[in-house]
């Protein structure tokens, strides 16, 4: 499902075949549709987000799972998020809120992207500027170091290493949860 008809034609231009066309406001699906909905970086780009959630909840069967991912902590708002049209960050017990609200069980969550968080914080409280249209830059638009790369995988491995030993990251540059819709 996506919002904008062009994102779903470059996806059938891909050979992918079972897309809507569709506002996470309003999902054109019948109640009780799925067993899982996965809204990866989706929540932080809607002005009615609490609505979208309250939508996931509508489609899912009970005891349906929701796996989600948001940008975490608002004061690392930056033009990268203005680039990529997000509204907000979600602040620590933002999304938790939302989602038992909507009638979710929070069953697992954490926050990766640990390791370069104070790289990223540093960055982007020192080059943060109200971005003019014709500044607007990304993170993915820097130069780093030769080597940087090889550094950001082994650091990935080892958090990723460290969540499935059931270890909570304290904070990151971004929220994992997996959420579960209650019985009602």
């Amino acid at each position: 499902l996506d919002l904008s008809e062009a994102a779903v034609e470059c996806c059938r231009s891909r050979g992918l075949r079972k897309l809507v066309q569709g506002d996470a406001r309003q999902l054109p699906f019948s109640e009780a549709s799925f067993d899982v909905v996965v809204a990866l970086d989706i929540l932080e780009h809607l002005p009615e987000d609490e609505i979208s959630i309250a939508e996931i909840a509508r489609v899912l069967r009970p005891k349906g799972r929701l796996i989600v991912n948001v940008p975490a902590f608002q004061r690392l708002f930056s033009s990268h998020d203005v680039s990529f049209d997000h509204i907000r960050r979600y602040e620590p017990k933002e999304l938790p809120r939302k989602l038992r609200h909507a009638g979710f069980s929070l069953d697992h969550w954490t926050y990766w992207s640990f390791f370069i968080f104070p790289a990223v914080f540093v960055l982007r409280t020192l080059t943060w500027t109200e971005p003019r249209n014709d500044t607007v830059r990304n993170d993915f638009d820097l130069w780093l170091p030769p080597g940087t790369e090889t550094v950001m995988r082994f650091f990935a491995g080892l958090e990723l290493f460290l969540i499935h030993l059931g270890i909570r990251l304290p904070f990151g540059v971004s929220y994992f949860c997996v959420s579960n819709k209650l019985e009602a």
